[in-house]
C-alpha cells in the first residue's frame, strides 16, 4: 500500500520566522488545518492553513526550544525557551492577551535554559521538561497556576517529579543526602531531550556528554534511593546502560556479560551473587557512571545478604572510585568504613593502602581548614597506614624528584590523584 498523499505536491507554509525553526506541532483535532511553530528567533506563531493567516506571539526573550499539544485538544498548545519560561496559549484567548512579555500565560519560569518539552499521551496533566541541568522535571499541571513572569518568579510552580542519573547529580556521594535541584556547573552533562513513553508511565532523557536514561514515574523500575519522590529526589533506571563502544573502550566481553547480566536482573531482580557479579564488570569497564551503577548493585545485594564480603569489598572499590573522579569527601569517608568490614585478603589491604595514601592527602588539606575524618566505627589501620605513607612519601621527594604514582588493583599504574589547585601547590612546596 502507499501511504497517503503519495504523489502529491507537499504544501509549503510561510512562516514569519527569520531563523531556524525548532518546533513544529499540529493542532489536534482540528483537520490538521492548525500548525504550532517556534524558532531560534524567539518567536511562535499559530498558522491557519484554510485561511493562510498566522498569529504571532513575542512572549520569549530568547530562542524557543519546543512546541508541545496534548494529544485530542485543539485548543492548547505550548512553547519552551532558553530563557527558562514555559508558555502556555489557547486559541479561544484573546491574542492580545498572550503575546507580549508581560502577558498571563507563564507557567514555569527556572534559573536555568530549557531544551526540551514533552506532554504525556496518556495522563495530559504530566508535563516533562528537559532543562540546562541533569534533572529532568515532570511537572503536573492540575497543581499549576499561571501568571505573569515576575510572578512566578517570586512564587513559582514546583516539579512534582525530578529525575537525575545518579552519577550526574552534584551532591550524590553514596545512598541518601539527595541534594536540592541546582544550576548546571560549566562543562556538566545536561539534558537535551525528553519524552514519554506510549503508556505516559516511563520518561526517557538524552543527555549532552552522557547516555540516555529511562526514569519510571510509578517507581517500579527505579533503584530506590531515599525518601519519595515528591520531595524532588532522584531515581535511576534499573538497566545499567551499555551504548556503543567507542575506540579505545574495554574488551567486548565485559559488554556481553553486562547485556546477559541486565536480562537476568530485568527478569528474576538478581541476586545479590548477580548483583556483585555486574558490579565487578561495570568496575572493570569504567565507563561513565559505572562507578555509581556499580554501587548501587552492592548495596543492594547487601540488603538481601548483609555479611557478604565480596559485596562489602566491591562496594568500598566503588566508593574508592567515586572519590577519585569527583573529589567527593563523603566518598572517601563511606569507602574507609566499607573497607573496615571487608575480610581479610590481600586484594582488601591493597584497597586500604589507596584508601589510606587519599586519606593522608585529605589531611594535609589542614593548611585550608578542612580536614577529613574518617569516621567511628573505621578500621584503625586506615589511620596507621595513612601516618606511615605520609612519612614515606616526605622520605621519598628528599632522594627522588618526584612522588611514586599510586599502583592500581591490578598492577597498573595510574596517575596520583589531586586536590584542587591551591591545595595541590601549597602540598608540593611543603614536602619539597
Amino acid at each position: 500500500q502507499h501511504p497517503p498523499g503519495e504523489g502529491q505536491r507537499p504544501q509549503v507554509i510561510e512562516t514569519g520566522h527569520q531563523l531556524n525553526i525548532f518546533g513544529v506541532k499540529f493542532l489536534p483535532r482540528s483537520g490538521d488545518n492548525f500548525v504550532v511553530t517556534g524558532s531560534m528567533d524567539q518567536m511562535v506563531e499559530l498558522h491557519d492553513r484554510e485561511r493562510g493567516t498566522a498569529q504571532r506571539f513575542y512572549c520569549h526573550s530568547h530562542r524557543v526550544k519546543a512546541v508541545e499539544v496534548e494529544q485530542g485538544c485543539p485548543w492548547l498548545w505550548w512553547s519552551a525557551s532558553e530563557d527558562g519560561q514555559v508558555r502556555q496559549f489557547d486559541r479561544r484567548v484573546s491574542h492580545e492577551g498572550q503575546r507580549q512579555p508581560g502577558s498571563p500565560n507563564c507557567l514555569v519560569q527556572l534559573r536555568c535554559e530549557l531544551k526540551g518539552l514533552a506532554v504525556s499521551p496518556t495522563r495530559p496533566h504530566h508535563m516533562a521538561l528537559a532543562c540546562g541541568d541533569p534533572f529532568v522535571r515532570v511537572y503536573d499541571r492540575r497543581m499549576m497556576k499561571m501568571g505573569t513572569k515576575e510572578a512566578l518568579s517570586s512564587c513559582p510552580n514546583v516539579p512534582e517529579w525530578a529525575y537525575v542519573p545518579p552519577h550526574l547529580d552534584p551532591g550524590w556521594s553514596g545512598s541518601g543526602n539527595w541534594p536540592q535541584l541546582g544550576a548546571r556547573r560549566r562543562g556538566e552533562a545536561h539534558t537535551t531531550h525528553v519524552a514519554f513513553s506510549n503508556s505516559g508511565t516511563k520518561v526517557v532523557a538524552s543527555y549532552q556528554g552522557d547516555h540516555s536514561y529511562i526514569f519510571d514515574l510509578d517507581g517500579r523500575d527505579n533503584v530506590g534511593l531515599g525518601a519519595g519522590a515528591a520531595a524532588g529526589e532522584g531515581r535511576a533506571p534499573r538497566e545499567v546502560p551499555h551504548p556503543a563502544p567507542g575506540p579505545g573502550s574495554e574488551p567486548k566481553n565485559d559488554i556481553d556479560a553486562l547485556r546477559a547480566l541486565n536480562r537476568a536482573v530485568a527478569s528474576s531482580g538478581g541476586s545479590a551473587r548477580t548483583r556483585c557479579e555486574r558490579a565487578k564488570h561495570l568496575l572493570h569497564r569504567q565507563w561513565g557512571g559505572d562507578c555509581v551503577w556499580a554501587l548501587l548493585d552492592c548495596e543492594i545485594a547487601l540488603q538481601a545478604s548483609p555479611d557478604d564480603p565480596q559485596a562489602h569489598f566491591l562496594r568500598a572499590r566503588a566508593l574508592h572510585i567515586l572519590h577519585k573522579q569527583s573529589r567527593r569527601t563523603e566518598a572517601l569517608r563511606k569507602a574507609c568504613l566499607a573497607a573496615s568490614l571487608c575480610s581479610p585478603s590481600k586484594e582488601v589491604a591493597d584497597l586500604k593502602v589507596l584508601l589510606a595514601k587519599e586519606y593522608a592527602r585529605r589531611q594535609r588539606a589542614r593548611q585550608r581548614g578542612r580536614q577529613l575524618s574518617v569516621g567511628e566505627g573505621a578500621d584503625r589501620v586506615l589511620v596507621e597506614v595513612a601516618t606511615e605513607e605520609e612519612e614515606e612519601e616526605e622520605e621519598c621527594d628528599e632522594d627522588e624528584d618526584g612522588p611514586e604514582a599510586d599502583r592500581s588493583m591490578d598492577g597498573s599504574h595510574s596517575q596520583r590523584a589531586e586536590g584542587d589547585e591551591e591545595n595541590g601547590s601549597s602540598s608540593s612546596s611543603s614536602s619539597s
